[in-house]
């Protein structure tokens, strides 16, 4: 490892990267959350997706954590019939 190059406990240790994997942690919790129900429910990305008129990818993407949005939250909600509601404690 060079000098320069900071150690995974360094960059741990800063309030920004604790910040960062509690982001992480949420959108990955999210999107799981919404992938497990499409399953309990027996329907397919793409089945969401026709509802959306959107893109199968749209769906994937949001399924695998790549493009966790509020906005796409609330549009597969909305295709798949969930209340949508946020907690704060």
């Amino acid at each position: 490892m060079s000098q320069g190059t900071p150690t995974i406990d360094a960059c741990l240790a800063t309030p920004d990267s604790h910040k960062d994997a509690r982001v992480e942690a949420l959108v990955l919790q999210i999107a799981e959350d919404v992938a497990r129900h499409l399953e309990e429910q027996s329907l397919t990305n793409r089945d969401v997706a026709q509802r959306l008129g959107r893109a199968t990818s749209y769906v994937t993407d949001f399924c695998s954590g790549k493009r966790v949005t509020l906005s796409a939250l609330s549009d597969i909600c909305w295709a798949v019939g969930l209340k949508l509601t946020v907690t704060i404690e």
